[in-house]
Parts: structure tokens; C-alpha cells; sequence
């Protein structure tokens, strides 16, 4: 098993960095901070080449312009809330509009189009973490999220963990 993290780009000023797992047979991964994506993922193959198995491109600018979320953790929600608006405990919520009148896959400040935090756990395993704050497109209180994407021989074990936080101290 390795790990390694490496530059891959710019985002608004700041770094993107790409973490590569590869397991004891091969399986060779590639994760984002930007989106917390997975870029890459190569299987051996029979004749002695690798496949990537998932849709990616090779630059940070691509991802920026063209990409429709490409292997990205979306959020707060994945999908679209309809009218941009919901009810929760009695209260309504207006979310920000960015597909017509949806909000699609968590609006204009989607995880998926935002740098995270990355860390090395281990030999095979990175951590991504984001933090949404209250009212952020329009959603209440305050959210951490934390990804951990762990490669063993032939598995990758996706955790997604998600703490509501109710004042901002204490992030």
C-alpha cells in the first residue's frame, strides 16, 4: 500500500491537491480536495495494462468549466429540492436557485465545487474535510463533514460522517 499527495492545480488562489492510493494489487485511485472527487480510479487488467473505470478529466481548469460533478461529494443535498424551497419542524426554508428554479445538488455553494481540507491517515487512507456554515444557500445550522476514503487490496471503503454544529464557536 501507498499513499502520496501531490499538486494537481489552482483553484480561486489556492492549492488542489491530489491524493493517489494504490493497493497491494494494483488499484491505483486518485482523490481530489477540490469536490473531494474521485479523478481516477485504474484496475489491472489480464494483459499486464490498467483501465480507469470512472468518468475524469486531467486538469483542475476542466473540472472548473465542464464538469456535471464527475465522482464529487455533493451537498448539503444530492438531487434537486423543487421551487428551491422546503419545510422542516414547521419552518420554511428558501434555498438558492442554480438550475431554473431548482436547487441542484446542494446550490451555488455545492461541496462538490469547493476545496476541502485533506489529510494522510494512513498508508491507504486520506481524509477530506468541509465546513458549511449557517444560512449557507439558504440551509439551517451549521455543518462539518468529514470523508475518509480507505483502499484496501480490492475495496475502496467510502465513511461520510456529518456533524450538525448549532453555534459556530464551537467548529
Amino acid at each position: 500500500m501507498s499513499t502520496t499527495i501531490k499538486h494537481f492545480g489552482k483553484f480561486k488562489g489556492e492549492d488542489v491537491l491530489e491524493c493517489q492510493l494504490i493497493s497491494k494489487t494494483g488499484i491505483c485511485i486518485k482523490i481530489l480536495n477540490y469536490g473531494a472527487l474521485i479523478r481516477d480510479w485504474q484496475i489491472p487488467m489480464s494483459d499486464g495494462n490498467k483501465r480507469s473505470v470512472v468518468l475524469g478529466f486531467d486538469n483542475i481548469e476542466n473540472y472548473i468549466e465542464y464538469s456535471p460533478f464527475f465522482g464529487a461529494i455533493v451537498g448539503r443535498v444530492a438531487n434537486r429540492i423543487g421551487m428551491a424551497k422546503f419545510e422542516l419542524e414547521g419552518k420554511k426554508y428558501l434555498l438558492d436557485e442554480n438550475e431554473g428554479l431548482n436547487h441542484l445538488h446542494g446550490g451555488k455553494t455545492t461541496f462538490g465545487k469547493r476545496l476541502w481540507k485533506m489529510k494522510q491517515l494512513s498508508t491507504n487512507s486520506v481524509q477530506l474535510n468541509i465546513f458549511s456554515s449557517e444560512e449557507e444557500s439558504g440551509y439551517p445550522g451549521n455543518l462539518n463533514v468529514k470523508v475518509i476514503y480507505k483502499l484496501m487490496d480490492n475495496t475502496l471503503e467510502i465513511v461520510n460522517k456529518l456533524i450538525k454544529r448549532e453555534f459556530l464557536e464551537y467548529y
